[in-house]
């Protein structure tokens, strides 16, 4: 950067040279490139080459150093006009000189070498154009925003896009700062809501109107000395485009028609007004329609496989465990041994009767001898009771050899670690299965439960047989189970299966049921659990009756 040099000879007759010599001013013209031209006074002091660097700025900016002020404001052309003052006047405010100095800025005629070729920006921007024709269409339109401040300068471009008056979606050139979205958008849309707004509005941030005050702000937010909005280029849609920078050329004028152009906007017809409402409300009724058209009501839910047919061996009368051979999953023959248990006071009692039946027949062998009729009577009747004891209890006793009653498979048992515990009367000992023929028990839903009847057919799937599905039918009716072991209770309906390969089934195995309850209006079978639970609630509350 040069900071010395004779005064420029375009700059003549500007004014430049009209300075207050009592301040040690010195003058000069900063350009785009960082170059620095001297118009008046020795040359600039020690440090103002980086201080520069920072003051190119779109509004007036002032430095200290040492003594003295250093200032800037920019030129429409895009330089500077810059005035370091050695001493400062103190009648004068530090804020007055900054003003006068932007007044004066403004007033300078732009170089014709410094002034932008715009015919040539607009033919380079169009030429671009046809070549972003191959790029996808997501990132045209941010192409378009940074070719648009490459070639004005601007601090930030934005492209919108409008539907009916409505701004939504925006692209930002490269670098802007996307946080004043929400900002932009509301410019926009204050722009589109105004039929009396020009099409390419041009707003400083000098601009303090009220009308004016919100693009200011936006413009002095993103350091920028003017903003502009342009509308779209076919009335209400198409895309709007905002400009914060320092230079507004005409051909911005075009933008919105070019990046309609390039996000293929433009070759697309607008439907009218009343094309669009008779398609929606042709589109509702076709909902509607097809809403109250009658369609299979197919209830899904969890299921778990259950033997068809069981024989259950239970106690008759308390007893102890002393063994326990068998398991569940074990496939057992008629009569095999599956437990073993014990009742002491039962065997006490037995040996008792044996004793009495034992003094009996000896009381009936002497009174024989004796010749007391009587007493021979007596002692046989006894003799006959001690034997019937004898048999009930041994009979009684046999029951504790726990044996299969039929050929099958034991499907539930107790566990064969409780030696020595004492079950009560009715304990179930084991539960075996006959053959391989299997009921599935499914939860119910209450809003599900009144669709489901004797006859229905099914579809079941299990779990680890996934391969392969089964043919069910309800054989019953839904009704509530007690869990034994939590006290839930569960609304449940049993269904046989009627084909399948049941082989490979086992007791217990989870799977979803599928029954086809019938046929009713879509809109019910979807809204069903929000229509039981609203006619409840209306039940509950307001006591009304369905």
């Amino acid at each position: 950067m040069a900071l010395s040099g004779v005064p420029d000879p375009d700059r003549a007759g500007s004014d430049l040279t009209n300075v207050d010599r009592s301040e040690g001013v010195i003058a000069g013209i900063l350009s785009v490139d960082g170059q620095f031209t001297l118009t008046d006074g020795p040359t600039l002091p020690d440090g103002a080459e980086e201080a520069l660097k920072k003051m190119r700025s779109a509004r007036p900016a002032a430095r200290k150093m040492g003594d003295g002020v250093l200032c800037t404001a920019p030129i429409s052309d895009g330089s500077w006009l810059v005035r370091f003052f050695a001493t400062l006047q103190p009648d004068v405010s530090l804020a007055e000189r900054l003003a006068a100095l932007e007044a004066e800025a403004s007033a300078l005629i732009p170089s014709p070498q410094a002034a932008p070729e715009q015919p040539d920006a607009a033919q380079e921007l169009v030429a671009a154009a046809h070549r972003a024709g191959g790029m996808r269409k997501k990132h045209r339109l941010g192409w378009l925003a940074t070719e648009i401040a490459d070639l004005t300068g601007a601090a930030a471009v934005a492209v919108i896009r409008v539907d009916g008056g409505k701004p939504g979606r925006v692209w930002f050139s490269a670098g802007a700062d996307t946080g004043r979205r929400g900002e932009i958008v509301q410019l926009v849309r204050a722009a589109m809501s105004d039929p009396e707004a020009p099409r390419m509005a041009r707003i400083r941030a000098s601009d303090t109107s009220p009308e004016a005050l919100d693009a200011a702000l936006v413009a002095e937010a993103l350091e920028a000395s003017q903003i502009a909005i342009v509308k779209p280029a076919q009335g209400d849609t198409g895309h709007a485009l905002v400009l914060a920078g320092s230079d507004t050329p005409a051909w911005l004028a075009q933008a919105p028609a070019l990046a309609d152009l390039l996000s293929g906007q433009a070759s697309r017809a607008k439907p009218s007004r009343w094309l669009r409402r008779a398609l929606l409300l042709g589109g509702a009724a076709v909902l509607a329609i097809w809403l109250a058209l009658p369609a299979p009501l197919i209830l899904s839910s969890q299921g778990r496989a259950i033997p068809t047919e069981t024989q259950v061996i239970a106690l008759p009368f308390g007893s102890f465990v002393d063994e326990v051979a068998m398991r569940p999953g074990d496939r057992v023959a008629q009569g095999a041994h599956l437990a073993t248990l014990s009742e002491p006071d039962l065997q006490a009692q037995l040996s008792e009767q044996e004793v009495t039946l034992a003094l009996e027949e000896i009381n009936a062998s002497a009174a024989l001898d004796q010749g007391d009729y009587a007493a021979f009577q007596l002692s046989e009747s006894r003799s006959e009771i001690a034997r019937l004891r004898i048999d009930q209890l041994t009979e009684r006793l046999d029951m504790l050899d726990v044996r299969a009653p039929v050929d099958g498979i034991i499907v539930d048992s107790i566990a064969s670690g409780d030696r020595g515990q004492f079950l009560t009367t009715g304990t179930v000992i084991a539960r075996v299965q006959p053959d391989q023929s299997f009921d599935v028990l499914v939860d119910l839903a209450p809003a599900d439960a009144p669709f489901v009847e004797t006859g229905q057919i099914a579809r079941v799937r299990f779990r680890g047989v996934a391969a392969a599905s089964f043919d069910a039918e309800v054989i019953g009716v839904p009704q509530q189970m007690l869990d034994p072991n939590t006290g839930a209770v569960s609304l449940v309906v049993r269904l046989r299966l009627t084909d399948g390969p049941q082989d490979r089934l086992l007791v217990g195995l989870t799977g979803i049921a599928r029954i086809n309850a019938g046929e009713a209006p879509r809109i019910y079978g979807w809204m069903r659990p929000v229509i039981s639970y609203v006619r409840y609630a209306a039940w509950r509350h307001f006591g009304l009756q369905n």
